[in-house]
């Protein structure tokens, strides 16, 4: 059914002119990227700010160009708990504002940003998106000249009216750099600065703010990588660059089922509906960026994954081993000489 879907797709994209494509998704894009347009197509990596990138494909097939194809989030998941300093939506309207320009349509520069910001403002930013401080600051320096309103991401400008105690309009006004404000904000009260989180361990802060992870090559015959966490094995495709791996734990609000949870196997009491695991790397031949919802199956690892939402939570380790369908690590100071797993009931 999924090969009849995708020859069927291609087929649409060979009749008929569509010279504007927009592929949504992880998985739309790799049916998308096993086509015919995309092996022949020239791919673009255009950087929108650091650590954030646009990818096009240009498909000159019969010696013109047939489509202009980008490759963009699903809409969706930017209203399920990603950190502030994310610019997902960034993307997005970068996408479909390119677009509309192109064929002389009105836009909104920040739509889709302004509505995950606002969506977003009542939770707490866990850290202060540094690349973005030192890139406008630096911006600053190149222009010798203040960045206004229009220069900075939806995303970051709503993240400084809850950080900062002068809004960022009034900054401006009286003729300050808003990047500079942040920055000496945080030199006064670190408590956003990586490493500063009140109370938050490293590792449980690394996994919700999308951090490196080392990758390590399987020993087993294969050519697939792991990333290792908690009980939590993550395998990695041999296309990846393994010294390029990001991991980042999505959990979605109390009550909400994650759009692209990681667990496959759960039932409805089960924390881990609430968890997306995204796996980003880069590609060894192309270069080109590469995120995934990565998807695990069966009752062992839902259960490994309801105890690293235990964790995500900042909930105690009593509390887990009272909790059901849960993983138990091997622990001296808890007197656990192997694994182990909760009953359903307890």
């Amino acid at each position: 059914m999924q090969n009849l879907h995708n020859a069927l797709s291609y087929d649409i994209l060979a009749m008929l002119p569509l010279p504007l494509v927009v592929v949504v998704g992880s998985c739309a894009r790799m049916h998308y990227e096993n086509g015919p347009s995309s092996q022949v197509a020239r791919r673009l990596e255009i950087m929108l700010l650091p650590g954030t990138s646009l990818t096009f494909d240009l498909d000159f097939s019969d010696h013109a160009m047939k489509h202009i194809t980008a490759y963009i989030d699903h809409p969706a998941a930017g209203f399920f708990g990603r950190p502030a300093g994310d610019n997902m939506a960034l993307r997005i309207d970068a996408a479909f504002n390119f677009f509309l320009w192109l064929i002389g349509k009105s836009y909104d520069p920040i739509s889709l940003q302004q509505r995950y910001s606002q969506h977003r403002r009542g939770m707490p930013a866990l850290v202060a998106p540094l690349e973005e401080i030192r890139y406008y600051i630096r911006a600053e320096k190149e222009k010798q000249s203040l960045l206004q309103r229009e220069d900075y991401s939806a995303e970051f400008w709503f993240w400084t009216e809850g950080f900062l105690k002068e809004t960022p309009s009034a900054i401006l006004k009286k003729g300050k750099s808003v990047a500079v404000a942040v920055r000496e904000e945080l030199n006064i009260n670190p408590r956003l600065l990586p490493g500063h989180a009140k109370d938050m361990p490293e590792l449980r802060r690394r996994l919700l703010t999308s951090s490196l992870f080392k990758c390590t090559r399987m020993k087993n015959g294969t050519d697939l990588g792991r990333v290792y966490f908690r009980g939590v094995a993550i395998m990695v495709p041999e296309i990846a660059d393994f010294g390029t791996v990001q991991v980042h734990c999505d959990l979605s609000p109390e009550g909400v089922d994650h759009p692209t949870p990681c667990a496959t196997n759960t039932i409805d009491r089960d924390p881990a509906k609430r968890l997306g695991i995204e796996l980003t790397y880069k590609v060894q031949i192309t270069d080109s960026s590469q995120a995934v919802w990565y998807t695990q199956r069966g009752a062992a690892n839902t259960m490994k994954l309801n105890s690293l939402v235990d964790f995500l939570m900042g909930k105690p380790e009593e509390y887990t081993e009272s909790q059901p369908r849960r993983f138990l690590d091997r622990s001296k100071i808890r007197g656990r000489t192997c694994i182990s797993y909760t009953g359903d009931v307890l």
